[in-house]
């Protein structure tokens, strides 16, 4: 079968090369690979290039070079293309172990009933030297798994690192992970999970350093759009009596490595908003200090929202021309940081700060568009969108 791999990348001209190498070198050879520079601003293109003509004699790797709008949408940007049976993203700073490809073909030929397959993480640092591995749970498809993730604080339970089918990256992990920043093994719309089984052989070497981005302001916010989207959406499919009970519980089996025996306490019901905004608080408090979090707009506004949620109209004449997506969060928490966000996403979220539960669109207001809107803010399954007369 054949492997068809995305590269985003983005300035990292000092470790694409052996990226690249761990690609190229595999013993495997039945395999596209897709590079998707998002604007990078060093030599990135030049490196590539040479590689290209260097290793390049069969016309496996493809370059493409766009205008920066963050790593999600980079990686959007070849869907069209994607015509291998499995596919594979690799970042361009981490590294490809030895026959994993052919590893990987031999597993999925014998086991075709898999949407993905995961493995655990290899960890290296800025030079390369190996420092352990991130071990991932075996995956459970079990009705408490996703009040775990609740519990969890919306953040992943296992990877996004995946051998994935081509139809089921298309038509799922588009929607879960790439458009809204979700786990790509869960549709929190639906409450479904992909049918995915962990390998006993790990796919790669995964680079880890201060220099990553989550250990920076913007880093942070990013990470943070994702979980909050996840959290919001399933509180308001379950309620988990005692939260910080629960949650305390979850993370001593979680450390003592018996995840898999516990067993959450729950309710197939909403979560009502006094106590999701309790949730939300938590969450945050575990990322930002109350002070980063009053001094951001998107961030005290979500939690106030739930904490001053009421019965309150607002009106929307207009949509901004700037859209958002989970894909663009990068894009938004930089003018968030930079207090150059839009006039009208300063009076939305300070609407929000207020709470409402219904928001009045003019005739002209495309309802997707509104309904992209408060998914992006959180809100979607809290606020009712009514058109104007």
């Amino acid at each position: 079968m054949r492997f068809d791999i995305i590269m985003p990348t983005y300035n990292d001209s000092d470790t694409i090369e052996r990226s690249l190498l761990s690609i190229i070198n595999q013993s495997y050879k039945n395999f596209k690979l897709y590079i998707v520079d998002d604007g990078s601003t060093d030599n990135t293109k030049k490196i590539v290039e040479d590689f290209k003509k260097e290793y390049d004699k069969n016309n496996q790797i493809n370059y493409f070079y766009k205008e920066n709008s963050d790593q999600l949408n980079a990686i959007k940007y070849v869907i069209k293309y994607l015509e291998g049976d499995y596919i594979y993203i690799c970042h361009s700073d981490d590294i490809l172990n030895d026959n994993v490809l052919e590893k990987a073909n031999d597993y999925l030929l014998k086991h075709k009933k898999y949407d993905a397959i995961i493995s655990n993480l290899d960890v290296i640092d800025e030079k390369d030297n190996l420092n352990g591995v991130i071990k991932i749970y075996d995956y459970k498809k079990r009705k408490s798994i996703i009040p775990e993730v609740i519990l969890n604080l919306g953040r992943n339970l296992y990877c996004d690192f995946s051998f994935c089918k081509r139809e089921i990256f298309i038509n799922k992990v588009y929607k879960n992970y790439l458009t809204w920043n979700g786990p790509f093994w869960l549709d929190i719309d639906n409450d479904k999970m992909l049918n995915i089984k962990k390998v006993n052989f790990n796919f790669f070497k995964y680079r880890v350093f201060s220099g990553n981005y989550i250990n920076n302001d913007l880093g942070k916010l990013c990470v943070i759009n994702g979980e909050l989207r996840v959290l919001c959406n399933l509180l308001s499919n379950y309620y988990i009596p005692l939260f910080k009970v629960q949650y305390f519980l979850f993370k001593v089996f979680n450390k003592l490595k018996i995840r898999n025996l516990f067993i959450p306490v729950y309710f197939r019901k909403k979560t009502n908003s006094n106590y999701k905004s309790k949730i939300i608080y938590f969450t945050l408090r575990k990322r930002f200090t109350d002070e980063e979090i009053n001094s951001n707009l998107f961030l005290k506004s979500i939690y106030n929202f739930y904490k001053n949620y009421k019965c309150r109209k607002i009106e929307l004449k207009n949509i901004d021309k700037e859209k958002y997506l989970g894909s663009d969060l990068r894009t938004f928490n930089k003018k968030i940081l930079n207090k150059t966000i839009s006039k009208f996403y300063i009076n939305l979220l300070n609407e929000m700060y207020n709470g409402f539960d219904e928001i009045i669109i003019s005739k002209n207001i495309n309802i997707e568009d509104v309904e992209n809107l408060l998914r992006f803010l959180c809100i979607n399954k809290d606020v009712k969108i009514t058109r104007k007369d």
